[in-house]
């Protein structure tokens, strides 16, 4: 409701009739009112009264059908209004700081320490991406939507409408920072996780309009009752309205630090002609005992005022790529997902569930 009182009052002047329509419709009710005053005589009073009601009335429900037309007929035909539910944060557009990078960093890597993302690229007995697909349609699906499931960790956080937001407080544990961080998950649920860390200065110029700052950190990451130790550096050269960077968080899944989730942010701003040209995207690598077991890459798509969330998964030389997007199948917010997996066509709907994932085959064609 408050979406439409919203659009009401943006596009009252294109769906309301007019000052002009208005005082038309007044002016035909009076015109009518003397003439039928003049035409009966004896009892033509209230004949001409009753005659006014009606021609009244009638007026009232030709007004009412006007609004109703101009009203909710924009309404249902607007996609805007219907595409609400589904508009999603750019995650990556508030990453502008040391701060907000290790924020999203931490928030996005939080959820696949201990998920099937993990879970799975350790195992000695599977590796989903690598194992030949089955013969039967049974157990094609079942292969690819297993596949799917160790990256919808990271699709809920970042397909979802909130920001992720933090703030930084005096330490604790010996360390000289706490980090507190907050968001709504694509399901609706609350998250939040703490990292106590130490900031170190690596350097730091600023000349003109050169700009240089280098530092690191170290600390603990807490899930709960987990927890884990992490690393980051930031590093940003800026000249000349140009910006470079490199950026990177590590949080370790053994206390040898030779297996950990890693991911670095691939950031370029140029200033040509007047135009800023961004170009930023997200890479997620997972090693195992100091091998390279699967690289994620993850960009923003814009299309039509939507965004989706395009990943390109690596593991080894075989590479697949996955497009999800969020919409609507039978009144209920589901996420899309086409692409390929070991040359197979993906097109699913997946409805998110409080006991896991739920898909369901079609095309947006269907």
């Amino acid at each position: 409701m408050n979406s439409v009182k919203k659009l009401l009052s943006q596009h009252k002047k294109e769906i309301l009739p007019d000052n002009k329509i208005k005082n038309n419709i007044k002016q035909k009710i009076c015109i009518e009112q003397k003439q039928t005053s003049l035409v009966y005589a004896h009892n033509g009073q209230q004949k001409s009264n009753n005659v006014l009601n009606y021609k009244m009335i009638f007026c009232a429900i030709a007004l009412i059908f006007v609004f109703f037309v101009g009203i909710f007929i924009p309404v249902l035909l607007n996609k805007d209004f219907d595409n609400d539910k589904n508009k999603i944060c750019n995650k990556f557009a508030q990453v502008v700081n040391a701060e907000t990078f290790f924020a999203y960093s931490a928030a996005s890597v939080s959820n696949l320490l201990s998920s099937s993302y993990v879970q799975t690229n350790f195992s000695h007995t599977s590796h989903l991406m690598s194992v030949k697909m089955q013969s039967t349609q049974t157990d094609l699906y079942s292969t690819q939507t297993e596949t799917i499931d160790k990256y919808m960790s990271l699709v809920e956080n970042l397909l979802s409408k909130s920001e992720i937001e933090s703030n930084i407080t005096n330490g604790e544990l010996n360390y000289q920072f706490v980090m507190n961080i907050h968001y709504t998950n694509l399901s609706g649920k609350n998250i939040t996780y703490k990292m106590l860390f130490n900031k170190i200065l690596l350097e730091e110029e600023i000349e003109d309009d050169a700009v240089e700052q280098n530092y690191a950190i170290d600390g603990i990451l807490f899930k709960g009752n987990e927890e884990y130790n992490v690393e980051g550096l930031y590093k940003v050269e800026t000249e000349n309205g140009e910006s470079e960077s490199e950026m990177f968080f590590k949080a370790f899944l053994n206390s040898e630090k030779t297996s950990y989730i890693e991911v670095q942010q691939n950031f370029e701003s140029e200033n040509e002609n007047g135009n800023n040209e961004i170009d930023q995207e997200f890479v997620y690598s997972l090693y195992n005992k100091g091998n390279l077991v699967e690289q994620n890459t993850i960009q923003y798509e814009s299309e039509n005022n939507e965004l989706s969330l395009s990943m390109q998964i690596i593991i080894g030389e075989k590479i697949n790529n996955l497009l999800f997007d969020c919409d609507s199948k039978n009144g209920e917010s589901v996420v899309y997902v086409t692409g390929n997996i070991n040359d197979e066509v993906i097109n699913y709907y997946i409805s998110i569930q409080k006991d896991g994932y739920k898909y369901i085959l079609g095309d947006k064609n269907d």
